[in-house]
């Protein structure tokens, strides 16, 4: 008696790994995350309206980020990785030469003034009041401050000296500084008039 020849099970083709889809389940919650603190700011960012807006249920939600908290957490470390990555993106486009100053600074103000930049502000608004968010917030700070700082002396050609750190960092202050104003009122005009004041003490503060 022939024995019947065992079927070989076709391939599963176009399914990804089960890996792969869980990473990018967790890059959806965090840029729908991302994109809830820009447009519904600290209060009404959770773990339902963040599952919403990535198309998910909350129980997908929760087997990835069990509260608020750990979302907001993860979403503190892909923030400054996008920021800085979009940065860095940008930046190979850059024009060389005397526009190449305003360039960079402009640059800052789109990515501190973007939806990344208004998302990370509504963070430090609800750290605030929340001191476990405070800490959280300060911390990832820090650590964007030191990326930002290197990767801005970087586009501009410059070195890590005193002065050139001083200049900079004010910098760094001064556009977020605009990013706040923009949150409360949108005044363009004066933005503009106060970015071409500081440009030339920024070229003179440069080593």
């Amino acid at each position: 008696m022939t024995r019947p020849q065992r079927r070989t099970p076709p391939e599963r083709k176009d399914r990804a790994p089960r890996q792969d889809r869980s990473t990018e389940t967790r890059r959806r919650l965090l840029d729908a995350t991302i994109e809830s603190l820009a447009k519904d700011g600290w209060a009404g960012t959770g773990l339902t309206s963040v599952a919403d807006r990535a198309g998910l249920s909350r129980g997908a939600a929760q087997h990835h980020f069990g509260t608020r908290d750990e979302l907001v957490e993860a979403a503190l470390d892909h923030l400054p990785a996008q920021r800085i990555e979009e940065i860095r993106e940008r930046g190979q486009h850059l024009p060389d030469g005397p526009e190449r100053l305003e360039a960079v600074v402009d640059l800052l103000c789109d990515i501190f003034g973007g939806a990344l930049g208004v998302a990370s502000l509504q963070l430090w608004v609800g750290a605030s009041t929340d001191p476990q968010l405070g800490d959280l917030v300060r911390k990832a700070d820090a650590r964007f401050n030191r990326e930002i700082y290197q990767l801005t002396l970087e586009l501009l050609g410059f070195s890590d000296e005193p002065e050139n750190r001083r200049a900079v960092q004010a910098t760094l202050v001064l556009v977020r500084g605009f990013a706040l104003d923009a949150m409360v009122r949108d005044d363009k005009k004066w933005r503009h008039e106060v970015l071409q004041a500081w440009l030339p003490v920024l070229e003179r503060g440069l080593a």
